[in-house]
């Protein structure tokens, strides 16, 4: 009875000596593995905090890690693990039994007695195990603590193309100055807003950007022929407004304002219907009949559409032309023509 009752106790000392070695071998694969799985699992949680919220495909992702990774450490670990009669040799090695516990095991002589103080010469480095893990709770514990932004939604918000900005920025500023009529901004604006129309996915298509550019090119024509008849339009007035009747044929010159005025209103884009209108009384009743105040308010009124036009030009990129320095030679011309009159009228 004695001797089943030692066996039984060194076998029970074994047993649980041979759990430990096995855990620790364990610990010590699945610590490391879990520090690392802690850290993406962190990362996945702050993008699921930022994009929203932490969904149920994100925790199941997280708790499928783990267990992969207890399971991986497991496997990897029991390759070292140990068993009961490697357990036995190294009770007997720690307290010098002299191998009386494999030979008892064996049958070969009895079991020695009990001892009350067992050495298996093992100690658990609580440090090497708590850091990781503590390690690995905070950066866990962090992923719910620190705050997070939501995310902006840039993939719907594509930008739409530059020149399509350019235009409506035209569209706006042509209607604020009131220097075209109505209905080619509105055809304008119907065309941009086709394009604009597509699907997001289509707004840099190679169809897109050519309908794109054609329209641009239009638009860019048109406000440059509108400029050069509204210059056109202002020089025939000054020169049969500043022109003497003895000197000038005034048929020539009602001819050349008849041409500019078709001009203004076989062009796509026309100016104010205001102005337009006077223009066209102009050339029907001749400028003898407009008072020298009305014929000043509507050559400024001229000047000023053709400068708005010109800067609409320089907003779009393109450079000052043959026009712009054709209003300024003009102005020149005038201020010689007044001071040639004054020299020119002498004795007789």
């Amino acid at each position: 009875m004695a001797g089943e009752q030692n066996k039984e106790f060194w076998l029970k000392k074994a047993r649980k000596l041979s759990l430990r070695i096995n855990l620790a071998w364990w610990l010590q694969s699945l610590i490391p593995a879990l520090f690392l799985i802690s850290l993406i699992a962190t990362c996945f949680i702050l993008l699921a905090r930022r994009n929203g919220e932490i969904t149920g495909f994100t925790w199941l992702g997280i708790g499928v890690a783990f267990v992969l990774t207890v399971i991986f450490s497991w496997w990897k670990a029991s390759r070292h693990f140990t068993n009961l009669e490697h357990s036995l040799v190294r009770l007997e090695g720690e307290m010098k039994l002299c191998n009386a516990l494999s030979t008892a095991q064996q049958g070969l002589r009895e079991w020695p007695e009990p001892k009350a103080e067992l050495k298996d010469g093992l100690q658990w480095n609580w440090k090497t195990l708590t850091l990781p893990l503590l390690a690995s709770m905070a950066f866990f514990s962090m992923a719910f603590l620190l705050p997070v932004g939501k995310a902006s939604l840039i993939d719907d918000e594509v930008m739409a193309p530059r020149a399509w900005q350019e235009l409506q920025a035209d569209i706006e500023q042509l209607k604020e100055d009131e220097v075209v009529q109505e209905d080619y901004l509105e055809e304008l604006q119907e065309r941009l807003d086709h394009l604009n129309a597509q699907d997001k996915d289509e707004w840099f298509s190679h169809s897109s950007l050519e309908a794109t550019d054609s329209l641009k090119d239009s638009h860019r024509n048109e406000v440059a022929r509108l400029q050069r008849d509204l210059v056109k339009t202002m020089h025939s007035l000054e020169q049969m407004a500043t022109a003497k009747e003895e000197q000038a044929d005034r048929e020539a010159m009602m001819g050349q304002l008849q041409t500019a005025l078709s001009a203004l209103e076989d062009g796509a884009m026309k100016p104010n219907a205001e102005l337009l209108e006077k223009l066209k009384k102009i050339g029907e009743e001749g400028i003898k009949q407009l008072p020298p105040e009305q014929l000043k308010e509507l050559q400024k009124k001229l000047k000023e559409n053709a400068q708005k036009l010109a800067q609409a030009r320089q907003k779009a990129g393109e450079k000052g032309d043959w026009l712009d320095r054709l209003m300024a030679e003009n102005e020149k011309g005038n201020g010689d023509e007044d001071g040639n009159d004054e020299d020119q009228k002498g004795p007789g």
